[in-house]
C-alpha cells in the first residue's frame, strides 16, 4: 500500500472514530500494474483527477488518488476487474456514478454507506493511461 493511500485510510478511520462512526473503509486492492502518479504528468491525468470533484462529488475528490496504469489498459478492462472483485464481496453498482465517454469514464460501486469510484482515461493522447480511485463514506 502506498503511503498516500495508507495516510488517507488512517485519517478516514480517525475522523470516523471522532465522529462516532464505527465503520472503516474496505481494503480494495489496486488494479495490477498501477503506480502513483501526479496530475502534472499529463493534461488528461489532471483532467481525470480534477473531474472527480466536477463529475462525482467533493467527498470523492477529497479521497481521490491518481495512478498511472499500463498504456494499453482500457476503461472496460479496469471496470470489469473491479466489478468481478467487488460484486462477489457485497458491493453493488452505484447508479449515480456512471459516466462513460470517449475520453474520460467513471464508474462507482456502493456497499452500505461506502462508495468506491474509479475514473479512467485511456492512452488516447499518447501521454499514458491513468486511473483515479476514490473511496469514501457517503
Amino acid at each position: 500500500m502506498n503511503r498516500r493511500v495508507f495516510l488517507l485510510s488512517l485519517i478516514s478511520t480517525v475522523v470516523l472514530a471522532a465522529c462516532g462512526g464505527g465503520s472503516t473503509l474496505s481494503d480494495i486492492p489496486l488494479f495490477p500494474g498501477t503506480r502513483p502518479a501526479q496530475p502534472t504528468e499529463a493534461a488528461l491525468a489532471a483532467e481525470i483527477y480534477d473531474g472527480t470533484k466536477r463529475y462525482i462529488s467533493v467527498e470523492a475528490q477529497s479521497s481521490a488518488v491518481l495512478y498511472r496504469i499500463p498504456d494499453d489498459t482500457t476503461y472496460a478492462t479496469v471496470k470489469q476487474h473491479y466489478s468481478d472483485m467487488l460484486i462477489g464481496s457485497g458491493w453493488q453498482p452505484d447508479p449515480d456514478v456512471v459516466i462513460e465517454g470517449d475520453t474520460l469514464s467513471y464508474f462507482g460501486w456502493q456497499k452500505g454507506s461506502e462508495r468506491f469510484i474509479i475514473g479512467v482515461v485511456e492512452n488516447v493522447a499518447g501521454d499514458g493511461a491513468y486511473m483515479v480511485i476514490a473511496q469514501f463514506i457517503k
